[in-house]
């Protein structure tokens, strides 16, 4: 990973590593709308311990994968600066707003467009 890929992200900091993409790739306008968002997903403690002990012991490979991709990442953040968490918010603001604009737009078209295939 450090040594064949640019960055790393992760998807419980989706927003973060969007960002972090942005300015190590120097993307512009990252903006994006919330969609395919899983419902009543299983929470950690609907599961027994056993069960989470064995989807450990089946996933260890993965899960030390993860705990370096996550230590690279926190990385990556940090060498970005103390105005990196000021940016973060001011995406989130900016995002939020495009989502509520962008968002119900595109719900809209995507919906008259459904009818009319039917």
């Amino acid at each position: 990973l450090r040594e064949y890929f640019i960055g790393v992200g992760l998807v419980e900091s989706f927003d973060k590593s969007l960002l972090l993409f942005k300015k190590l790739l120097n993307w512009n306008n990252i903006f994006y709308i919330r969609r395919n968002v899983t419902k009543n997903r299983p929470l950690k403690s609907d599961f027994s311990q056993e069960t989470l002990n064995l989807i450990q012991k089946q996933n260890e490979f993965d899960l030390e994968l993860y705990r370096y991709a996550a230590e690279l990442f926190n990385e990556q953040v940090a060498q970005q600066g103390l105005s990196f968490e000021e940016d973060l918010q001011k995406f989130n603001q900016r995002n939020s707003l495009y989502g509520n604009t962008y968002g119900k737009l595109y719900l809209l078209a995507s919906s008259t467009i459904k009818k009319f295939k039917n």
